[in-house]
């Protein structure tokens, strides 16, 4: 597998390989591969967990059998799905309880042209947490154009994400709470 495929350099890469092919390459030898500074390649490849640190071999490092690197890179980056996975989960989770105890001030409801019921509705529907492909179905809509429909209301409110997006429509008045 290429590493470039991952991101990482051509003498990264170099590095990786030569060492695969003979473990005890000297430093000299991979400087000269990587035909820049040894010192950011290596640290890379030990990030990415390529490389063990082997205080027996000439240049100090191991390298792991690609099958065995890869299924630990694999199960790094999915630890890392599930850590955002579950972030974005816990703010779904707050934010119907943030709209319920918000209690909107006359301050807070902009002038202007009234909220269309539809985007009442597709703004209560995110507050719930449901996905984008359910409220679209709700509302009869395309994902699409659920998505485009969010997309104005976050202009809108001058919301930078759906977060702030759903805070902003609480604080106006806009969404209702569950169980108001």
């Amino acid at each position: 597998m290429p590493l470039r495929d991952l991101g990482f350099s051509a003498a990264a890469e170099a590095v990786y390989r030569a060492l695969l092919d003979n473990p005890d390459a000297s430093t000299d030898h991979l400087s000269w591969l990587a035909n820049t500074p040894l010192g950011p390649v290596l640290d890379a490849l030990l990030d990415l967990g390529v490389l063990r640190p082997d205080p027996d071999t000439p240049c100090g490092l191991t390298p792991l059998n690609p099958a065995t690197a890869l299924a630990e890179l694999i199960g790094r980056v999915e630890q890392d799905l599930l850590r955002r996975h579950r972030r974005a989960g816990d703010t779904r989770a707050e934010l119907p309880e943030l709209i319920a105890r918000y209690q909107p001030t006359a301050a807070d409801v902009l002038p202007g042209e009234p909220l269309s019921e539809v985007d009442r509705r597709v703004l209560e529907l995110l507050a719930s947490g449901i996905t984008d492909e359910a409220a679209a179905r709700v509302v009869g809509f395309s994902v699409r154009q659920l998505r485009r429909r969010v997309a104005a209301l976050m202009a809108r409110l001058e919301a930078a994400s759906r977060f702030e997006a759903g805070v902003a429509a609480a604080r106006r008045g806009w969404v209702r709470a569950a169980g108001r």
